[in-house]
């Protein structure tokens, strides 16, 4: 099943610490994910396609970078890939 969230302090520090890692997506921004792993990691990816082939790029890890970080990261990385069709990281 598919988890959808509002990115923001509040929700995210609700996350439960899960027994596997577990994967939120942003509800309206596509391909921003956040992997909560078993030993309570918080990770934020970018989730692309690039010439038929699925990647995850790491934007980096709650809290030392916000939702509102990863967010604005996001973006950037897709007018990237929009304008270039490949990742200028």
């Amino acid at each position: 099943m598919t988890k959808y969230i509002e990115f923001n302090k509040g929700s995210i520090n609700k996350i439960p610490k899960p027994e596997k890692r577990i994967r939120y997506y942003h509800k309206e921004l596509k391909g921003l994910n956040i992997d909560v792993r078993s030993t309570g990691v918080k990770t934020f990816y970018f989730n692309y396609k690039e010439n038929g082939y699925n990647y995850n790029y790491r934007i980096g890890v709650y809290p030392q970078i916000t939702p509102a970080i990863a967010l604005d990261r996001c973006r950037e990385l897709k007018v990237s890939l929009a304008v270039t069709k490949y990742l200028i990281i």
